[in-house]
């Protein structure tokens, strides 16, 4: 769920300024121009279609229930934050907060709560909130944030787990893992519980062995598992978040998954797995819950971890056990013969923006390439993977991200241009 955000006309805008409080505590630089920049985003331009419908050989209800539910996780990430987006790109002046973080109340989803403020501009502001979400205050709300004594601290899980059994009611039990605080039906026991710390504790012990920096987030992660697909798409209605067909969300402003425990539970899974690998990446420094990271590289690494395999403590013994089979049978099909050149064409759209993902003709194209990409760099050239997820996590807080930037930075991690990458991923693909 990447920035810069998308408004009507094709125009993007960002809030630049000196420096911003981020998330963890720590700071992060943002552009020196004191106002809202605007930048044309690839919408504005035609965008080259690869194929004007599926492959024929690839026209089963297994792809078609894909591509619905990868546009459906798409629209719904991209839905959680709009209202953070309308509020960043409406005023022309920010005042970023960089001092050590204080406390401070303000109300939100009909209750007073604690946090602090990240950024604050004239009759809005972005707060967050001691259990880790973001709220994005306007008008009359912003108004009702008021300064405390003290400084500011996360909650913690034993605090979190009452306030989450008081918020979801007698209906649901509240577990506490290592690493999780997870809601869940009563009597559902451990199955929902075990899976996430797996999941967890794969994708840690994955970056680890690729010597990617992780920092323990400051927040329990919060996952709600609710009894059927009808009960999750209620919770995501009042989180203000429209979807259909998807079997999970990671919903960064709230910074938590919800699933359900109803329907095909393979495929339920697999989409939890993606989904959890989301919520591990922004919460132990992999991405930036502040920061524009490109969704090649956002959705690349939560399809990694869509096997089954990769929620094992070791996540499969070899590289081939790691590889996920549904993109893998989607590239086969669209990139024939070695046909390095329309690969390129995709590859270069792909990281100069994240258009190919909200066309519904490239959506599982994207997600497919962008797997084949973030896994290639993880399993044979980890040292390129480190410095992307390191330059990517250590951008400047709420800063646009333009075409030329991306492609140049794209550059500057694979060590060639995105049509010369081409050429290595083709033979990469081929070799699977």
């Amino acid at each position: 769920m990447p920035y810069p955000w998308r408004l009507q006309g094709g125009t993007a805008f960002a809030v630049s300024g000196p420096s911003i409080q981020s998330i963890d505590g720590s700071r992060q630089t943002a552009p020196h121009s004191s106002s809202c920049s605007p930048i044309r985003s690839a919408h504005a331009r035609r965008l080259p279609l690869y194929t004007k419908d599926f492959p024929r050989n690839m026209r089963t209800n297994a792809m078609v229930h894909c591509l619905e539910r990868l546009v459906a996780r798409r629209r719904c990430l991209l839905a959680s934050l709009l209202t953070l987006a309308l509020f960043v790109a409406a005023l022309p002046q920010a005042a970023c907060v960089a001092a050590a973080p204080s406390l401070v109340r303000f109300t939100a989803n009909s209750r007073q709560q604690l946090g602090t403020v990240l950024l604050n501009l004239a009759d809005q502001a972005i707060v967050l909130g001691r259990d880790g979400q973001l709220h994005t205050l306007q008008g009359q709300q912003a108004t009702t944030i008021q300064a405390e004594k003290g400084t500011f601290s996360a909650i913690d899980a034993l605090e979190l787990k009452t306030q989450l059994a008081k918020e979801f009611g007698s209906g649901f039990e509240v577990q506490l893992t290592q690493h999780f605080v997870i809601v869940q039906p009563k009597n559902r026991g451990s199955h929902w519980p075990d899976l996430f710390e797996r999941s967890h504790r794969s994708f840690l012990h994955y970056m680890t062995k690729r010597n990617v920096n992780i920092r323990s987030g400051r927040f329990p992660m919060v996952a709600v598992v609710m009894p059927d697909q009808a009960a999750m798409y209620g919770e995501l209605a009042k989180m203000g978040l429209t979807a259909k067909r998807v079997a999970g969300v990671y919903a960064r402003e709230s910074n938590r998954v919800i699933t359900h425990d109803g329907g095909h539970r393979s495929m339920v899974e697999s989409t939890l797995r993606h989904e959890a690998a989301h919520q591990s990446a922004y919460n132990f420094n992999v991405h930036s819950r502040v920061n524009v990271t490109p969704r090649w590289i956002t959705e690349g690494l939560g399809q990694m971890f869509e096997p089954q395999s990769m929620a094992t403590p070791i996540a499969g013994h070899v590289w081939r056990d790691r590889v996920n089979h549904e993109c893998v049978d989607y590239l086969n099909a669209m990139v024939k013969d070695s046909d390095t050149q329309g690969l390129a064409e995709a590859m270069n759209d792909l990281v100069g923006s994240d258009e190919m993902f909200a066309n519904p003709k490239t959506t599982v194209y994207a997600y497919s390439l962008a797997w084949a990409m973030m896994f290639y760099l993880a399993e044979h050239e980890p040292n390129r993977f480190q410095n992307l997820v390191h330059d990517t996590v250590s951008r400047g807080a709420f800063r646009q991200y333009p075409r030329q930037d991306r492609l140049r930075d794209f550059h500057s991690w694979a060590g060639c241009s995105p049509g010369q990458f081409a050429i290595k991923l083709s033979r990469f693909i081929e070799s699977i």
